[in-house]
């Protein structure tokens, strides 16, 4: 449940609404076609050929548009490799052509092996330097980690998950409540 990769088509326009917000993180390359992507924060044009990044649990909805149709690969994953401190926005990644291929040759539409985890991640790697990014606030912060201690320890409690975080259960709520506006539990 980790990733998610796959090639998406519409025959034509196509609308959808994640204004609830996503699961995952989503790295994509447009193949074919145009789409706009509107959060409260921001809109991104993605033209074909480029390659986009939307964050995860970001409320967000997407306009998709093609004369011969649209086409994208999409890489969903739950577990970003940075550090918590920041945040990388929704939006399209200068890359050079030879990241493009690599994006493409990635196995999509069955569910990834160890191989196609570590070609996705090489890609990452080499995007991530290229990627803007803010800084999270204390909220975020622990929202994300524990976020992924959730997913590393099935079954944990809200006061697991404080102390994994340095923080009491009130703070723990109060972050989640501000970040996701869900409880700890309702994550889980």
């Amino acid at each position: 449940d980790a990733f998610r990769f796959f090639r998406i088509t519409y025959d034509k326009y196509h609308y959808t609404d994640n204004r609830c917000g996503v699961p995952e993180h989503y790295l994509a390359y447009m193949e074919q076609g145009t789409c706009r992507l509107v959060s409260e924060e921001s809109s991104v044009d993605v033209q074909e050929g480029d390659v986009f990044y939307i964050p995860m649990g970001l409320p967000y909805q997407s306009f998709w548009h093609g004369e011969g149709g649209v086409s994208f690969i999409t890489l969903g994953f739950k577990l970003f490799p940075e550090a918590y401190d920041h945040h990388f926005q929704m939006q399209t990644i200068p890359c050079s052509n030879e990241i493009k291929e690599q994006i493409k040759n990635i196995t999509v539409n069955r569910s990834p092996d160890s191989r196609t985890i570590s070609d996705f991640f090489g890609v990452l790697d080499q995007l991530i330097p290229s990627m803007k990014a803010e800084k999270r606030s204390s909220a975020e912060r622990i929202y994300a980690s524990s976020r992924e201690y959730i997913l590393k320890n099935v079954g944990c409690t809200a006061k697991d998950l404080a102390r994994h975080c340095a923080v009491s259960e009130s703070t723990l709520y109060l972050a989640f409540k501000t970040v996701a506006n869900k409880t700890p539990n309702a994550v889980k």
